[in-house]
């Protein structure tokens, strides 16, 4: 089978469990991980890419800001880029497909004038669930094309998947709408595009702070255009978007060095420590001090094969 790597970024500070990201570029920007779990214990973290995955067997939780649900064989799961997201097997054996991905994977990519990043740009409480025996069969046949795929490794295995990731989001679209009542359209597929070049700077600027006007002159659009059209095809603001790819940064610096916060929240693309410090609060619960100092004590544990 192909094997997708991921990089382990240490032990997750509320649920004391690894976190790991993914290896993302547009020459390869896809991660496929196929998994049956028999640990029951909660998960949780965030990546530069958007995530869609089915349930094969057993029965899953799973966590967002604010909303939690159960997630049945043959159902789906829908994550944006760099939403943080968690879950956790209810039952050992709990096996399962997902897919993570740029957007570039499926940029322009429509069938029947129906854009797949639309469902993305939505509340996770409002995203699309599959409700019946019939869709509950085709997921779990996509499921298995998917594993195909990676089993077999036959020429233009991407384009394969990505028909497979296609029909997956065809069959959470066709019967939706979007909130509000209205059905989704090309024209948001069109807001993805004009978007796609701020998207691109934040990726290949990393932890260095990507200002809206730049982004907004990259994209050839006003600042006031940019965040509407941000908003409208990603879901959150630019400047929230931004704020999860800088915390990004700024975990892992603070699982794998010593640097002192101030330095930290300089490379990261914060004002200063303060900054840092306040929104590390607002997104964990707890200071950057605290985040450290707890996942080494759950490291340390872990080693020595005590429970924290």
């Amino acid at each position: 089978m192909r094997v997708f790597e991921s990089v382990d970024l240490g032990i997750d500070p509320v649920t004391k469990v690894k976190r790991l990201d993914h290896y993302l570029t547009p020459s390869s920007p896809i991660h496929v991980r196929i998994a049956t779990v028999d640990t029951t214990a909660l998960d949780f973290d965030y990546h530069d890419g958007i995530e869609v995955g089915v349930l094969v067997s057993g029965c899953q939780e799973r966590h967002w800001e604010g909303y939690t649900c159960d997630i049945e064989p043959g159902e789906t799961w829908l994550v944006a880029m760099w939403e943080p997201h968690g879950w956790r097997a209810k039952v050992p054996g709990t096996g399962y497909v997902v897919v993570i991905f740029l957007p570039e994977f499926l940029d322009g990519t429509e069938l029947a004038d129906l854009p797949w990043l639309s469902i993305f740009a939505t509340p996770p409480s409002q995203r699309p669930r599959i409700t019946s025996d019939k869709q509950r069969k085709r997921m779990l046949d996509i499921a298995g094309s998917i594993r195909e795929e990676l089993e077999e490794d036959r020429p233009l295995w991407m384009t394969g998947l990505r028909i497979q990731v296609m029909r997956l989001l065809f069959e959470l679209l066709r019967d939706q709408s979007l909130p509000g009542g209205a059905r989704p359209g090309a024209s948001l597929g069109n807001k993805l595009s004009q978007v796609m070049p701020a998207l691109t700077m934040l990726r290949e600027r990393g932890p260095r702070a990507v200002k809206v006007v730049e982004a907004a002159r990259a994209c050839n659009l006003s600042r006031t255009t940019l965040n509407r059209l941000f908003r409208e095809s990603m879901g959150v603001s630019f400047a929230k978007f931004r704020m999860r790819a800088h915390l990004v940064h700024a975990t892992q610096r603070l699982l794998t060095t010593d640097l002192p916060l101030d330095e930290i929240a300089k490379e990261a693309g914060f004002t200063d420590a303060s900054h840092l410090h306040r929104s590390f609060v607002k997104h964990y619960g707890k200071t950057p001090g605290q985040f450290r100092t707890d996942t080494r004590q759950s490291e340390s544990c872990e080693r020595s094969g005590r429970v924290a």
